[in-house]
């Protein structure tokens, strides 16, 4: 995948299709700049919105940019919205403008073989190979859309039929765990849950929804200690702005969120640190999640600076990166502005491995 071909597919899109894809605007150097200042340099930004949405690419060291998931931001937080580059334009077009939303039919379903060509162009600069059939099928399908519009207060029904869905949109093993994982959640039942990583670009957002499901009531089981560590070990700024209740949908707000539920996990953690196995008490991000736990909401990151420092000397840069995302997420959150130190790092660290 060519990212110079992708912004050149973007930028040919009529301001029509823009909006299918709930963006007005290509990223500019300003969404860059903010993305930069709210600790989001990790974001390679491709889209934007009026709302304040940057939609992008997750950068991960190491990975070819076809394996990126696609992601949007807002504020200091970001969602992760795509497996993969390939999936991007369908799941975002079914999340963004399809999902309880009856206007959004009602404007697409009658345009949809007009706008069709151009975000074709887009989905296969991007890497799909499929036409956007799955999503051209759902579209022109009113039982898909009487299933996922919401009707007499059946939320979960509707929560339900759109993660089916989702499913056909971005196919893959670590998706359809999620899904899965979801789909249990709204039924009123916490997975079994051990190991995230099977979960792929979705293990923060399926550890985040069971820490977010299980903080009242399961705190001292084997599952809601895993689904801690594991949300722990992501970037604190991606997917972990989860509500109460278990969605497919998730959206952001000018009220941050994620805060809120790392905290939990690691004042969780930590309150069950006796019973953590050695490989996890002798991890960088476990200390940091200790320091996290103690100091709360005066919080600065610091802690996670230093454990990027010692997994990079562990031979481990991809973690490094990470424990220098949370620094950048925690110092933004709690003080009100991304450290340099960490972005200066992270450059750093690229050149070192480069």
């Amino acid at each position: 995948m060519d990212l110079n071909a992708v912004r050149a597919a973007l930028a040919r899109l009529s301001p029509g299709a823009l909006a299918a894809l709930g963006a007005s605007e290509l990223a500019g150097d300003e969404h860059r700049q903010r993305l930069q200042t709210d600790g989001l340099w990790w974001i390679e930004a491709l889209l934007a919105n009026a709302l304040g949405e940057v939609l992008g690419l997750r950068r991960l060291p190491g990975v070819p940019a076809e394996r990126w998931p696609f992601v949007v931001a807002h504020g200091f937080e970001a969602l992760t919205l795509a497996s993969a580059p390939a999936h991007a334009v369908p799941m975002r077009i079914f999340s963004a403008r399809l999902f309880k939303l009856a206007k959004g039919w009602q404007s697409l379903q009658p345009r949809w073989s007009g706008l069709l060509p151009e975000l074709r162009a887009v989905h296969e600069a991007l890497g799909g190979s499929d036409g956007l059939e799955p999503l051209t099928e759902a579209l022109t399908d009113d039982a898909v859309k009487a299933s996922v519009l919401q009707r007499g207060g059946d939320l979960p029904a509707a929560e339900l039929a759109g993660g089916h869905v989702l499913r056909a949109l971005d196919p893959g093993e670590g998706h359809a765990r999620y899904r899965a994982h979801i789909d249990a959640l709204l039924l009123g039942t916490v997975p079994e849950v051990l190991d995230f990583a099977p979960f792929g670009a979705w293990a923060g957002a399926a550890a985040a929804n069971s820490v977010v499901a299980m903080q009242w009531t399961m705190r001292d089981t084997e599952r809601f200690r895993a689904a801690c560590w594991a949300l722990l070990r992501g970037p604190a700024a991606l997917d972990a702005a989860v509500l109460a209740a278990a969605t497919h949908f998730p959206l952001l707000s000018d009220t941050p969120l994620a805060d809120q539920t790392l905290l939990a996990a690691a004042r969780g953690l930590a309150d069950a640190r006796s019973a953590c196995p050695p490989s996890w008490t002798s991890d960088p991000f476990f200390d940091a999640s200790l320091v996290l736990a103690k100091n709360g909401n005066a919080y600065d990151g610091a802690a996670h600076q230093l454990a990027a420092e010692r997994l990079e000397t562990a031979g481990e840069p991809e973690r490094s990166f990470v424990a220098l995302q949370c620094a950048a997420f925690w110092s933004r959150c709690n003080r009100g502005a991304s450290s340099p130190d960490a972005l200066r790092a992270a450059k750093a660290l690229a050149d070192r491995q480069a």
